[in-house]
């Protein structure tokens, strides 16, 4: 996703924190993010849903989010992460 240097970053939703895949605290989620495997490892950086949206990742730590995590925004929605398809060589 591309974003110019005037982008406003303060009326984005904010992620504040990752529930584990399968985690039982994990509800419906709203939306989700579709990222290939180096774009699932942040810690602060705008990301597109699936539906067009963006979302502000603002964790504490950096982490490398798996397919099925969940990004927890301030409001309490939960956004899930999907893995990109991403094509495998074998060596």
């Amino acid at each position: 996703m591309k974003l110019n240097i005037n982008t406003d970053f303060t009326k984005f939703p904010r992620a504040v924190s990752v529930l584990p895949a399968g985690d039982p605290a994990s509800a419906t989620p709203y939306d989700r993010a579709v990222l290939p495997h180096d774009e699932r490892h942040l810690r602060r950086r705008a990301i597109e849903t699936a539906a067009g949206d963006k979302v502000l990742v603002d964790l504490p730590e950096p982490v490398a989010l798996a397919n099925g995590d969940r990004l927890v925004l301030e409001d309490g929605r939960q956004l899930e992460i999907v893995a990109a398809p991403e094509e495998v060589y074998a060596i």
